[in-house]
């Protein structure tokens, strides 16, 4: 979460995650300065074999208040996330929702609920619709935005294992430009079979 406007200095006024090494800011930190690992070997994960190692976050998700539900894990774990940010930078505080900026990066979206539809079906059966529409990345922004009442700019970038760290980029840009005056920005991508596959 950043905050400024044209030649102000950009500040970060609240942070939030979920990954392999926690499910918050705080529980992360800790066992990151511990020297502990997130990479750890999954017997099973999305159908892989006992060796498989990753950073997997741990099932389950903690719960989403009451709203629409998330469309696929990637759009939970950036709900999470912002949440925890926005809780932080006391953003309900926040008067001027046009001036509140999301911008989120992510490289697979909702690939992984496309995967579970295909698979049982076969390649020639009909997917459901609700998977078909989890694959849509622009979801991760929109998701966030209608969460947390942001109504000022917002969008969603991939550019592929970079796509966290351009949205900050973009997110400070934003923020030296005037085009917003808070900007929630950050990653988000759940484990899928593709991304393990390719990395293998």
């Amino acid at each position: 979460m950043t905050r400024g406007h044209p030649r102000s200095p950009v500040v970060v006024t609240g942070c939030g995650t979920i990954n392999a090494l926690g499910p918050d800011a705080a529980s992360f930190w800790e066992r990151l300065v511990r020297g502990e690992c997130g990479i750890l070997p999954h017997a099973g994960l999305l159908g892989g074999g006992a060796d498989l190692l990753a950073a997997a976050v741990a099932d389950p998700l903690p719960p989403l208040p009451a709203g629409r539900p998330a469309l696929s894990r990637t759009e939970h774990l950036v709900l999470v996330a912002a949440m925890e940010a926005a809780n932080q930078a006391k953003l309900h505080l926040w008067e001027d929702r046009d001036r509140i900026a999301v911008v989120i990066g992510t490289t697979t979206g909702g690939i992984r609920e496309v995967e579970e539809a295909f698979l049982p079906r076969g390649t020639l059966a009909e997917a459901p619709r609700p998977s078909l529409l989890a694959f849509e990345k622009a979801q991760a922004a929109d998701a966030v935005a209608h969460r947390l009442a942001a109504s000022g700019p917002r969008l969603t970038l991939q550019t592929a294992c970079a796509s966290g760290a351009s949205a900050i980029i973009v997110g400070a840009a934003m923020l030296l430009e005037g085009q917003a005056d808070v900007v929630l920005a950050g990653g988000s991508d759940a484990l899928a079979r593709i991304t393990l596959a390719g990395f293998r």
